[in-house]
C-alpha cells in the first residue's frame, strides 16, 4: 500500500509543476481553458486511478484506501504550497486562489470518490437485489 502514497506525491508534485508554470492561464477566469481544466482532469483521474489500482493490484475492496492514500499526500502538502502561494505558484495571481482552491477540492474528490466506486455499486447491487426479492 505505501505504493500509493508514492505515486500520490508524485502525481502532486508533477501538478504543482504545472499550475506553477501554468497556472494563471489554466485558471483565467471567463475563459473556454477553464473549463477544459476542470472538465479535463476528470478523465486524467480516471486513468490515474487505473493504472495505479492495476500496478498496485489493488482489489476492489482495497480501492478506497489505496484512493485515500493517492489523495493523502497531495493534501497535506497542498495546505502548505497554497500557504505559500506567492512562492510556490507566482504565475497564479491572489484573486486567481479562489479557482485555484476550487480545483484541488475538485481533482481530490475525484480521487476518493473513484475509489469507492466499487465499494458504492457493489452495495448499491448488493441492496437492490435484496430489496427486489
Amino acid at each position: 500500500m505505501p505504493l500509493f502514497a508514492v505515486i500520490g506525491f508524485v502525481v502532486w508534485l508533477a501538478a504543482t509543476a504545472v499550475f506553477r508554470l501554468w497556472g494563471a492561464e489554466l485558471l483565467a477566469p471567463h475563459t473556454p481553458l477553464l473549463w477544459v481544466t476542470f472538465i479535463g482532469v476528470v478523465p486524467v483521474v480516471a486513468l490515474l486511478l487505473k493504472l495505479s489500482f492495476a500496478w498496485g493490484k489493488a482489489a476492489p475492496a482495497e480501492r478506497p484506501l489505496a484512493a485515500l492514500l493517492l489523495a493523502l499526500p497531495g493534501m497535506l502538502l497542498d495546505i502548505v504550497s497554497t500557504s505559500f502561494h506567492t512562492l510556490v505558484f507566482p504565475a497564479i495571481p491572489v484573486s486567481g486562489l479562489y479557482l485555484f482552491s476550487a480545483w484541488l477540492l475538485w481533482a481530490y474528490s475525484l480521487i476518493l470518490l473513484g475509489g469507492m466506486l466499487p465499494a458504492l455499486r457493489a452495495k448499491f447491487r448488493l441492496s437492490f437485489k435484496h430489496n427486489a426479492r
